[in-house]
Order: structure tokens, then C-alpha cells, then sequence
């Protein structure tokens, strides 16, 4: 099942790129892709190495394929429709559309590869969040309590109904494992390039994603940049969300400290 839909995925993209994206004539970014993924999804496979080889080709050949999305986007604005010679039935609206099939394929594809939550957001996850809350009358257990920006909150940052029951710590940690592989999900979707880039790097958008929402992801320049691979940039990114409320909140500024530190280790 999951090779059927990588190689189809790989079809549909190839499709459109040699055809939608006039480059017909080019090598196919997808001949030189395509033999190591089939053998990186060999059921007969020894290496997990050889599993995760292929992600940094995929990861370059979504790229392109962006890139020239936008590229072609860019020569149809400037060029009236009726002069649009060899056009029939291309749009810029296509583009919305190539796209979403990119990020689908993303999704199913280089995605599944990186389904375990790296060590590293875990940590940070229980640094910054903190199992506590834990009324001395009640050992053990952590309550609903509000967090600094306003949220009711339970447990390593699960958000949760004022009236939630008292959790233990091995409820809280399930809560966290649950709402951490949402985050890894989220992140891969609007980050796909972090799926080829060391597990620091994952973690720290990782982290955001979970501290703040998909939704300031998805929308953020911090997405752009890391799409970019521009690391100090994305970095200076991640410094400006430390507001909560409406005021600096001095334990976001040290968690988007150490997440950066994580996401430039290797820049």
C-alpha cells in the first residue's frame, strides 16, 4: 500500500511537471528518485539507513517542483492571457491545485517516513511544560490550572476543560505522546523539508508547533524560511514569538532560545 502510493504520487507529480510546467524536453527529476525509493521500500530491506535514504532526494525534487510552480506562476501574471501561446486549459489557479497534490504526496510519502517523535522535542516538551500544579493535598496528580497566556491547561501542556479530572503523571505523559505526534504530523505537512534535516532541527518546530498551534505554523515566516533552509533566518524567526496576552512572557523568550539553539546546531 505504501509503495503504490509513493510511485503514484511520484507518476502524478512527474505528469504535471513535464507537462503543466513546459519542461518536457528536461531529464526527469523523478528517473533519478524513483529507483531509490523502490529500494527503500524493498520488504527484503536490512538497513533502516537504506529505508531513509531516499528523503533528501525527495525532499530536493519537492522543492523544485515548487520552485517551478512559482516560476511558471510568475511568467503567466506577466503575460496576457491571449498570449499565452500553448496554453489551453492552464491557469493560474492550477497552481493551488499542483500544490495541494505536492503536499498530499508529501503527506503520504517522505512523511511516513518520520513517524516516531524525536527524544529531543519530547525533552523539551516536559522542560518547558513541566509536570506540575500538583496540590499538596493531592500527591501525585496534576489539576487543571490556567497558563501564562490564558489557556486551561493539564498536566505537559495538554490543553483541557477547567473542570478535567486530576491526571497522574503517566496519564499526563499518554496526553503528551498523543498531542506531540499531532505536532510532528503538522510539522511535516507545512515543513516538508524538515523530514531530510537532523532530528534537533524537527524538534524545534516540533516544539513550536506544539506550544502554539498549527495554525502560527501554517501561517508564519518562520515556515517560509525553514522551507528555504535559511536556518539563521528562521532562527531570528522563532525569537519573535514570545508574546502571551499581549506582553513578553519570560518563559516563551527562554523556550524559543532553546529552540533555536536546537535548529542552528548544525547550520
Amino acid at each position: 500500500m505504501r509503495q503504490s502510493a509513493h510511485l503514484a504520487g511520484l507518476a502524478e507529480i512527474d505528469a504535471f511537471g513535464r507537462r503543466d510546467l513546459g519542461h518536457g524536453t528536461e531529464p526527469s527529476l523523478v528517473q533519478q528518485t524513483l529507483p531509490v525509493v523502490r529500494e527503500a521500500e524493498c520488504p527484503h530491506q536490512e538497513s533502516v539507513l537504506r529505508h531513509l535514504a531516499h528523503l533528501p532526494l525527495t525532499a530536493c525534487l519537492v522543492q523544485e517542483l515548487l520552485r517551478r510552480v512559482e516560476r511558471r506562476d510568475d511568467l503567466l501574471l506577466q503575460t496576457p492571457a491571449h498570449q499565452r501561446p500553448g496554453q489551453e486549459g492552464l491557469h493560474l489557479h492550477t497552481a493551488s491545485r499542483q500544490r495541494r497534490l505536492i503536499c498530499h504526496w508529501v503527506t503520504l510519502g517522505v512523511a511516513t517516513f518520520v513517524s516516531e517523535v524525536p527524544k529531543t522535542a519530547i525533552e523539551l516538551a516536559k522542560r518547558f511544560e513541566g509536570f506540575h500544579r500538583v496540590p499538596k493535598t493531592d500527591p501525585g496528580h496534576a489539576h487543571p490550572y490556567i497558563c501564562p497566556a490564558g489557556y486551561w491547561t493539564i498536566g505537559y501542556g495538554h490543553l483541557c476543560e477547567p473542570t478535567h479530572t486530576p491526571i497522574t503523571e503517566t496519564e499526563a505523559e499518554a496526553y503528551l505522546a498523543h498531542d506531540l505526534q499531532t505536532a510532528l504530523a503538522t510539522t511535516l505537512r507545512y515543513c516538508p523539508v524538515l523530514a531530510a534535516e537532523p532530528d534537533g532541527r524537527l524538534s524545534a518546530i516540533v516544539d513550536f508547533t506544539f506550544n502554539l498551534g498549527a495554525g502560527r505554523l501554517q501561517t508564519s515566516t518562520l515556515r517560509r524560511r525553514v522551507n528555504q533552509r535559511d536556518w539563521v533566518a528562521a532562527g531570528q524567526e522563532l525569537r519573535r514569538w514570545v508574546y502571551g496576552g499581549g506582553k513578553v512572557l519570560p518563559g516563551l523568550v527562554t523556550r524559543r532560545v532553546a529552540e533555536a539553539a536546537w535548529l542552528l546546531r548544525n547550520a
